[in-house]
């Protein structure tokens, strides 16, 4: 594969992490009600998406995303790019 597109790639979500995790709001009803924050935060098909879930998502999950661009980064490079 292509270094600098998987780079390119995990650095775009490193950012998309970074603002869901700066903008998400402290309750899912605010999520909910908020057309701004959810563009944010998820970009298609507002009626089917819990909010709730999101929510949970966003406090609590994270971490997740993060690690996975780390074990991509390790997995091509053998370390983590940040």
């Amino acid at each position: 594969m292509d270094r600098r597109l998987i780079e390119e790639k995990l650095e775009s979500l490193r950012r998309c992490v970074a603002r869901v995790a700066e903008k998400c709001p402290a309750t899912a009803d605010r999520l909910a009600s908020d057309s701004d924050l959810q563009d944010i935060i998820a970009m298609h098909n507002y009626t089917a998406i819990d909010w709730g879930i999101v929510h949970g998502i966003c406090q609590s999950r994270l971490a997740d995303f993060r690690d996975f661009a780390a074990a991509v980064s390790r997995l091509f490079w053998g370390s983590s790019q940040r």
